[in-house]
């Protein structure tokens, strides 16, 4: 069910057995993408308990608005309960892709077992977003601030 009042239309396309994405509550920014297919996990650092992967195919296609663009999140449950994250923390899909959406998982384990993907299950999670594009101004000079030039740390740490 869709309870936004904002709607961005997005054409989708299925491949067998997947069902459409769903916002699972009236609040939610966010629709789960899930697992198209079982996936194992391939580790990649050895080491500690290890470093793991898996691509894990959507079987999802989608067309964006040219306004638009979707972005690609972790799911916090999966982060909190397993210490799974996505492969490039953010995934973007351009208004112009038209394959298979797939997520990469990373799995960080220590001294557990691994979540297993089974098909069905939900990986990520998708929030539809208007596009901006910059129009850069080349200039001489910025304005000041209070902050001006004072980088990392800078405003506060842990």
């Amino acid at each position: 069910m869709n309870y936004n009042t904002n709607i961005i239309p997005v054409k989708i396309k299925l491949e067998d057995g997947v069902d459409v994405p769903l916002y699972k509550t009236r609040g939610a920014a966010c629709f789960d993408i899930a697992a198209k297919e079982d996936v194992e996990w391939k580790q990649v650092i050895h080491g500690f308990d290890g470093i793991y992967e898996a691509v894990v195919p959507t079987g999802i296609r989608v067309e964006i608005p040219s306004y638009a663009k979707i972005h690609l999140h972790p799911r916090s449950g999966n982060g909190f309960k397993y210490n799974v994250m996505l492969g490039n923390n953010t995934g973007i899909i351009d208004e112009d892709y038209r394959g298979e959406i797939f997520v990469k998982l990373i799995a960080f384990r220590v001294l557990s077992d691994l979540p297993a993907i089974k098909k069905g299950a939900a990986i990520a999670q998708g929030e539809v977003l208007p596009k901006y594009t910059a129009a850069f101004d080349v200039v001489q000079e910025l304005s000041e601030t209070e902050r001006g030039e004072n980088g990392i740390g800078s405003t506060g740490h842990l």
